[in-house]
């Protein structure tokens, strides 16, 4: 049997194959504002190897705060599998702060 498609004319993806990617950003957020979020994932029951989890941390978030959710990182680690902390640097050139 063929795969039916679209309007477009694309076969539509195999949900096998999908893979989620969630992006956190966090610039003053302590872990008890993320922690929330990230336990609701863990309590998914889709495969959790296919969700990307990203803490997006600002080089500029206080440091008891990148202690935190570093902490929080390394916690959640065996739930999460591919959960990754990053630290977006201050003071890109051309970049504007904003929300």
């Amino acid at each position: 049997m063929r795969a039916s498609r679209d309007a477009s004319g694309a076969r539509p993806l195999d949900p096998d194959l999908v893979r989620h990617v969630v992006i956190i950003p966090i610039a003053k957020e302590g872990a008890d504002v993320v922690e929330p979020g990230l336990r609701s994932l863990c309590a998914q029951t889709f495969d959790r190897a296919r969700l990307l989890v990203v803490l997006a941390l600002e080089a500029r978030a206080p440091e008891a705060i990148r202690a935190e959710i570093e902490a929080l990182a390394e916690r959640l680690r065996p739930d999460l599998p591919d959960l990754h902390l990053t630290l977006h640097p201050d003071g890109l050139p051309g970049e504007a702060r904003v929300k």
